[in-house]
């Protein structure tokens, strides 16, 4: 088991996402252009620190606003 980086434990903003991650190529091939990706970022930075896909934590994008209903479903 790792060290814990930092823990959240107050946001003014409830425009934080802990559920989704963060992006991948088929949710930005909807922009124009070459469009680097969250998961794909990651894994270039552990390939950098000798690292590898089983390193990479779950993502924790801030600013980044997800929606749940009633009974749990992402809206």
């Amino acid at each position: 088991m790792g060290c814990v980086l930092f823990s959240v434990t107050e946001a003014a903003s409830s425009a934080h996402d802990g559920l989704m991650g963060g992006s991948t190529a088929v949710s930005n091939a909807r922009y124009a252009g070459n469009t680097r990706d969250t998961r794909d970022n990651f894994i270039l930075a552990t390939g950098k620190l000798r690292l590898d896909r089983r390193d990479i934590p779950s993502a924790l994008t801030f600013f980044a606003p997800v929606r749940v209903d009633q009974e749990g479903h992402f809206v």
